[in-house]
């Protein structure tokens, strides 16, 4: 017997804007992949990808992945419709903390990530 599971895009956004520029895309099965290359159809390389957030419900409404870049830091803050938000060290593909949220309200605050990583 075989199950088919439709996702959708979430996301799409540049990260590393100014030298060597990639296509951050985020599904909302809480797969984060990058593109190389995105420009140019015939040349567009997937660099990598992995699950970033782990049991994101499926929902037609609900949020989906969410991300925040940190540019200086190499950070990749994720979350969406769960109680979790995990930041990611994009060199090393590993996350490096865990916080968990009281409420499903917006993050994005810098006072919650820890200064040191």
């Amino acid at each position: 017997m075989s199950v088919s599971v439709s996702v959708s895009l979430s996301l799409s956004s540049f990260i590393n804007e100014e030298q060597n520029a990639l296509l951050m895309t985020g599904s909302d099965d809480g797969i984060v992949r990058f593109w190389r290359n995105y420009d140019n159809e015939n040349a567009t390389e997937l660099i990598s990808s992995w699950r970033a957030l782990n049991d994101l419900p499926l929902s037609a409404r609900g949020s989906g992945l969410v991300t925040e870049w940190q540019q200086r830091k190499g950070n990749l803050i994720v979350s969406g419709d769960v109680r979790v938000l995990r930041v990611w060290d994009l060199e090393r593909e590993m996350c490096v903390q865990v916080r968990k949220r009281k409420r499903l309200e917006k993050f994005f605050n810098p006072n919650i990530i820890k200064k040191k990583i």
